[in-house]
């Protein structure tokens, strides 16, 4: 099952493989061909925290068996209860529901570790994969002509998912689990 071979290894930030992985990404998002990424140099370049420590990254390699196939990071923004999800897949790997699971493992690590009120994402319009794999968050804003990559303007579309949302929605797939005939 796909589920039990993706997985989220805690990386420092540091890490070889990780930081490869976002400056690749950063280099695409600059100057490659046919790219469909999730988030932009800004995002990945940000400090690890800030000196009072209100600011922690959390960041992880997504692994697809034995294969490291990503990075991802969780911004916890400590104060307000807030989680930022970030998350990139080498291009061999995106459209096989690799991010969608590694998405629901940093939703449930934002909920359920770092007890955040709030989790929020982003995805660039012309990033169909990533839009689809938003996993029950609620599409909050739209931010018209955000990006400009290679000449052509694209839009930002924010995603949020509360903790009562959260709730309800563990709630009702156990409903559903218990329910007679429940998929």
């Amino acid at each position: 099952m796909l589920e039990l071979r993706v997985a989220l290894q805690p990386a420092e930030p540091w890490h070889p493989w990780a930081c490869l992985v976002r400056v690749y990404i950063w280099h695409l998002m600059r100057t490659g061909p046919d790219t469909d990424l999730q988030f932009g140099p800004g995002k990945a370049l940000l400090p690890r925290s800030d000196p009072a420590g209100n600011t922690v990254v959390h960041s992880y390699l997504i692994r697809y068996g034995p294969t490291a196939v990503g990075a991802a990071d969780i911004y916890e923004d400590r104060p307000h209860q807030v989680c930022t999800l970030v998350l990139g897949l080498l291009p061999s790997y995106r459209g096989k529901g690799i991010g969608t699971i590694a998405g629901r493992c940093l939703l449930r690590e934002s909920f359920t570790k770092l007890k955040a009120r709030r989790v929020e994402s982003s995805a660039i319009s012309s990033n169909r994969a990533s839009l689809a794999m938003q996993d029950g968050m609620i599409e909050e804003a739209r931010f018209v002509e955000r990006f400009l990559i290679r000449g052509q303007l694209y839009d930002e579309v924010r995603f949020r998912l509360l903790r009562r949302e959260w709730d309800d929605q563990l709630a009702d797939r156990e409903r559903r689990r218990g329910s007679p005939g429940a998929a």
